[in-house]
């Protein structure tokens, strides 16, 4: 949720404009209540969960288990935590009426799922135009298998007003193919070729991305016109459209990887065209390549077996005609074997026909005879379904229609006209009120003007003596510095003397291995405090970085705290790995020893000090872990702050200027670095240094 959070001004303002925002809350939630007070809740929609599933169940059916496909999404809409939306339902009843009327043709179980898909989408059609569209296509392709053409032009002609008013030329190309195939099953090829023309052309102006708009209806319209040339007479043109159609498939075949399956299934139906066309022509070896082609791509399970057994036919047909009685004997019988568990008129028609003529020419007069009767009485039932259509005026239903589709967006108007009188009364008495209110809130806005102005004076004068303040701290700043460079300089001889005593004792002979090795150190250290001293008396920003051996560095450090640790009688316990950084070697000794200090000071006697190094993926790790009284949760803000409440005492009455880890953060960051820490009161507390690792350094020879 989103916090409203309050603008800075006047309290007084803002708590005397409330009422004005209020009262325009209270009129628009009045006006959304009424608008919307007859909408019930519907399930959410859920892509982000069904999406999968359709994909993977379009996979399944791609590759041939169409029924499993079938019960596995039945499966996965069942046992979900989400309630499907009406358009999550919508592309599951899409998916299944895809298969049944493409591949099963099972036309009345269909025609149920597409009914379910219509009232999925009932409101929706602004939001899911070309589903809604693509629906009432398929309705009017039911239909018109069914027989049912009356009803079939009524859902093609809503489908092209449809089109018209939400300007799809997609689905009005579908729609123009559509008047095409009815043209063409009227006998009327000649009419039909501009049909499946326009709505090749018009195809090239939808979604170029969707295989099924750029390639496979398209397609199926050039193969539609290569078969009006073949039912008039004209074969050439017919081969020319056909071998089009071929080359039009593979030159968009590479951009479509995943439709293989489709693609081959398009292969097989042209391939059948070209045999038929070349049977008809006479030559008979390349109608028998084409044919047999047609037949080992659509014969396989979830491919387009109809067109299959269509071919199969012809092929029986083509070795009648060559005396080959014996194969074509042989593939009758595949096919009546098929059309024994099937249900398909036209084949089961063109194979009574071709049964009739083997009988006929084997001399068999007997079985002709009957073959025949089992022809003319099929076909004579084929006929009578199809009777409405060639005697259909479709001029008088299309004008019906049209007469109707203007009936009804006049209606439409009235019920708009209807609900904008009634908006604009509405509206117009939410003018009158918004004007008394901003009227009210415009004289209560110029009382406010003058409360306002003496604020700003105020706040003016404030701003000036905080200006003032920070002039004066700034001045202060400069007089520390002096300062720090003063004492700085004052103390570089002492220290300077310090080492140089450290230096002439080194020099004596007289000193034991032990004795050697604490002046060493003594000398170091004051050679690192007046390096410290050189550093606030110049410009610190500059220092010379080079590539230090960490591990030795910390080594040293620790070395040279052994000798507090033992006047707590604590140990220091290291466990090192070699590592290499980049930084000035003195900003990195003062870090690693104040560190130390500080476990050393806040950890009570005999307690152990552990630190460690380790290599992480090109940054190196230091910790310092003691056992100490760890940083309260009052003091955790500041640790790395210059700031009082930093300061605490240690173990054995230590002092501490709470500076030492503020500064040590600042040089960590100035390489690059990270500091941090892991705490609990009593028990001790873990600090963190990370560094990127540098390249071990070439060693001159």
């Amino acid at each position: 949720m989103e916090k409203i959070t309050r603008p800075p001004g006047n309290r007084e303002y803002i708590k005397h404009g409330r009422p004005f925002f209020i009262s325009l809350c209270v009129v628009f939630t009045f006006v959304l209540s009424c608008m919307s007070c007859a909408r019930h809740a519907e399930p959410a929609e859920h892509p982000e969960y069904f999406t999968p599933l359709l994909d993977r169940a379009w996979e399944m059916a791609d590759s041939g288990m169409i029924m499993q496909a079938f019960a596995f999404l039945d499966s996965a809409y069942s046992h979900t935590a989400f309630v499907p939306g009406k358009y999550d339902r919508y592309r599951k009843y899409n998916f299944k009426a895809h298969y049944l009327i493409g591949i099963f043709r099972d036309y009345d179980v269909a025609l149920v799922y597409v009914d379910s898909m219509l009232l999925m989408l009932e409101g929706k059609a602004d939001i899911h135009t070309d589903d809604y569209l693509s629906t009432h296509m398929q309705k009017g392709f039911i239909f018109f298998n069914q027989n049912r053409y009356a009803e079939a032009y009524l859902y093609y002609y809503k489908g092209k007003m449809l089109a018209i008013e939400y300007n799809s030329q997609c689905q009005y190309a579908a729609l123009t193919a559509s008047l095409g195939r009815v043209t063409y099953r009227q006998g009327k090829y000649q009419d039909a070729i501009p049909f499946f023309r326009e709505a090749f052309v018009q195809g090239s102006y939808c979604d170029t991305t969707e295989f099924l708009t750029t390639v496979h209806l398209r397609q199926e319209q050039l193969s539609n016109i290569g078969l009006c040339y073949e039912q008039l007479g004209l074969p050439d043109s017919a081969v020319w459209y056909y071998e089009y159609t071929l080359d039009f498939i593979t030159q968009h075949e590479p951009r479509f990887p995943g439709a293989y399956r489709s693609i081959a299934m398009a292969r097989g139906v042209i391939y059948g065209n070209l045999g038929s066309i070349y049977f008809k022509k006479g030559d008979y070896e390349k109608a028998r390549y084409f044919l047999q082609q047609a037949i080992q791509i659509n014969e396989q399970s979830g491919y387009d077996n109809y067109d299959a057994l269509l071919n199969s036919i012809k092929l029986a047909d083509l070795y009648l005609t060559t005396g080959r009685y014996t194969i074509a004997a042989q593939t009758m019988q595949q096919v009546r074997t098929a059309l024994d568990s099937i249900s398909f008129d036209e084949a089961e028609l063109r194979w009574r026909m071709l049964a009739w003529r083997y009988y006929d020419i084997l001399g068999d007069t007997k079985q002709a005879y009957r073959a025949h009767l089992h022809y003319t009485g099929f076909k004579d039932s084929f006929d009578a379904e199809r009777r409405e259509l060639p005697g259909m005026n479709y001029k008088v239903i299309f004008d019906n229609l049209s007469q109707q589709y203007q009936i009804g967006i006049l209606q439409k108007d009235n019920r708009l006209k209807a609900l904008y009188l009634v908006l604009t009364v509405l509206f117009s008495v939410m003018a009158v009120v918004v004007f008394f209110l901003i009227r009210k809130n415009y004289l209560q806005s110029k009382h406010n003007v003058v409360k306002l102005t003496a604020l700003n004076r105020r706040i003016t004068g404030q701003n000036m003596y905080l200006q003032q303040t920070l002039d004066a701290l700034e001045h202060s700043q400069q007089e520390h510095t002096r300062i720090m460079k003063t004492v700085a300089h004052d103390l570089r001889n002492p220290v300077a003397a310090m080492v140089g005593i450290a230096d002439l004792l080194l020099q004596e002979s007289l000193n034991t291995p032990g004795q050697k090795e604490m002046i060493e150190m003594i000398k170091t250290s004051g050679m690192n405090a007046f390096q410290v001293m050189e550093d606030l008396l110049h410009d610190s920003d500059n220092l010379p970085v080079e590539v230090i051996a960490l591990d030795e560095l910390i080594d040293y450090s620790v070395e040279l705290m052994r000798f507090r640790a033992a006047e707590k009688n604590q140990q220091l316990i290291v466990n090192l790995r070699s590592g290499y950084i980049r930084a000035n070697r003195q900003k990195i000794w003062r870090v690693l020893n104040n560190l130390i200090v500080n476990a050393i000071k806040f950890t009570p006697q005999s307690k152990t000090i552990t630190i460690g190094m380790e290599t992480r993926e090109e940054k190196i790790l230091v910790t310092v872990r003691d056992e100490g009284i760890g940083i309260p949760d009052e003091v955790k803000a500041g640790i790395f702050e210059a700031v009082a409440s930093a300061r605490r005492t240690g173990t054995s009455g230590e002092s501490s200027f709470g500076m030492g880890l503020a500064i040590a953060k600042q040089i960590i960051e100035t390489y690059e670095g990270r500091i941090w820490f892991e705490t609990e009161v009593g028990q001790g507390t873990v600090f963190y240094i990370e560094w990127p690792a540098a390249s071990v350094p070439v060693q001159q020879s």
